[in-house]
Order: structure tokens, then C-alpha cells, then sequence
């Protein structure tokens, strides 16, 4: 049991560092490549570690990446948030940003599987906790309002309110498509 936690503590105090590497170096300091390199080594390790589960962690992963480029790109393309200029691969949303959804994505299946079949609980959960999350973003200067903040918290709210029954649905049919799977 203490073994347990003290792994989780860990991961978790892991991605809080990575995370905080992406917003201070790609999205205050403009290092968008270089900001994001911790979370992507963070990714890595995590589906390493996680061996028996990669197909379906890397599977999750890579939908929530897809699932932000696109949300996320809409939000700027329409003017309710705003990044500076950083590397972005031509696309609307910077690198670092993706990086964090892909983090995020890694996440999903160990942090909230008990979620799954709970879709009003994931959706309160996202509606509060996606804002909360983006107007931290907010305040360290890492992404601009590009509307009123009260706008913002709708349109991000609404983007996390798909979000998280989403990513959690997902992440429960990938393990379930890849569980007997052999490598």
C-alpha cells in the first residue's frame, strides 16, 4: 500500500513538473520545443513503465493529443483565447499545448478509470476543473483571453465537459481492445 502511493505521489509529482516545464518554457518563456521536452520524456516513461498497458496508454494518448489540437485550435481560430507566436507545426495551437493534452491523455487511464460509467461526475469534472486549468494558464501569462473571461470559462468549460467522458470512454475501450493482446 505504501508502495503504492509513494509510485502514484510520484507520477504525479512527475507530471506536475513536466507540465509546469511546458507552460513556463513553451508558453511565458517561448521555448515551445524546449518546454516541451519534459512531458514528452514524462509520456515515454510512463507508457515504459506501464508495459503490460502501452498499446492502449499510447492509443489514449495519442486521441487526447488529436482531441486538443482540434478543440483547442477551434478556441483560437474563433478568438477565445489567444498564444503568442511559438513553433506550432502550422497549426493553431502551439507545441507545448499539445504536449500537455498528450500528458493529459496518458493520465486518463490510471487517474480516472474509476470514472468510467460515472459520465455526469466526468463531465463536472471537466466543466470545473478544465478552466480552472486553462485560467491558471491564464494568470502565469501562458495564453491570453481573447473574450470576456466570462466567455472563456463557458467555451473551455464546454470543451472539458466533452473532454473527460470522452478521454475516460476511450480509455476504457482501449484496454479493453488491447488486454489480451501479445506483444
Amino acid at each position: 500500500m505504501i508502495k503504492k502511493l509513494f509510485t502514484i505521489l510520484g507520477w504525479f509529482g512527475t507530471y506536475k513538473l513536466a507540465w509546469l516545464g511546458c507552460v513556463v518554457g513553451g508558453g511565458i518563456h517561448g521555448y515551445s520545443i524546449v518546454g516541451s521536452i519534459p512531458m514528452l520524456i514524462w509520456v515515454a516513461a510512463w507508457i515504459w513503465y506501464e508495459k503490460e498497458n502501452w498499446k492502449s496508454l499510447l492509443s489514449t494518448t495519442v486521441v487526447a493529443g488529436l482531441y486538443g489540437v482540434f478543440v483547442d485550435s477551434l478556441l483560437v481560430l474563433t478568438g477565445v483565447m489567444i498564444f503568442a507566436e511559438h513553433f506550432n507545426f502550422g497549426i493553431p495551437t502551439p507545441f507545448w499545448m499539445v504536449t500537455l493534452w498528450l500528458g493529459f491523455g496518458a493520465l486518463v487511464e490510471k487517474s480516472f478509470n474509476r470514472l468510467y460509467n460515472r459520465w455526469v461526475l466526468c463531465a463536472l469534472i471537466g466543466i470545473i476543473g478544465g478552466p480552472m486549468a486553462y485560467l491558471g494558464g491564464v494568470e502565469m501569462g501562458a495564453v491570453s483571453l481573447g473574450v470576456s473571461k466570462e466567455l472563456f470559462i463557458i467555451w473551455v468549460g464546454l470543451e472539458w465537459l466533452v473532454a473527460m467522458p470522452l478521454l475516460t470512454w476511450y480509455s476504457q475501450y482501449s484496454m479493453a481492445k488491447y488486454h489480451d493482446v501479445s506483444d
